[in-house]
């Protein structure tokens, strides 16, 4: 997104601009947490909470390692001194999303993917001890655009 802003391709961006080293304008909009997706025939599915014991061995699937989510999640597992497996890296979450209703696997996902789950075989399950929150942005490379984006997108909705 970094490349588009720069090259003008597009005036803004939303996405969690923390560990990317950027000049560009920014203003946080929300952060949130993040859960454990599973399908609710997966045995962890009667839980009400996880912790990351309860699943350390469990291969999970991913974003691709470009992406602001993959990266926490990792970070949360180097916090607690464990080794991620990966069964899959796929592009997109809507299509982890499919893994799980599918019963192919489970993802760490943020909190948005969570209004995807009404009249659906996906539980989320919130990680007592993911410590880190997603943290999103809306950034542009002309402050003027970022600012006008902001009041358009943010400021006009009740």
């Amino acid at each position: 997104m970094l490349e588009q802003l720069e090259s003008n391709q597009i005036d803004g961006a939303l996405f969690d601009d923390r560990e990317v080293q950027h000049t560009y304008w920014s203003k946080l909009l929300f952060k949130e947490d993040f859960y454990l997706f599973v399908n609710d025939q997966h045995p962890i599915a009667e839980k009400e909470s996880v912790l990351f014991e309860d699943f350390k061995e469990e291969p999970i699937v991913v974003l691709p390692p470009r992406c602001d989510v993959r990266t926490l999640v990792e970070k949360a597992y180097k916090r607690h001194n464990l080794k991620i497996s990966i069964s899959n890296e796929i592009e997109f979450a809507q299509s982890i999303m499919g893994f799980i209703s599918a019963n192919l696997g489970i993802s760490i996902l943020p909190e948005i993917f969570m209004r995807h789950l009404q009249s659906s075989n996906i539980k989320a399950l919130p990680i007592t001890d993911f410590k880190f929150k997603r943290e999103i942005s809306l950034v542009a490379k002309n402050p003027d655009v970022g600012k006008m984006l902001y009041t358009l997108f943010f400021k006009t909705r009740s």
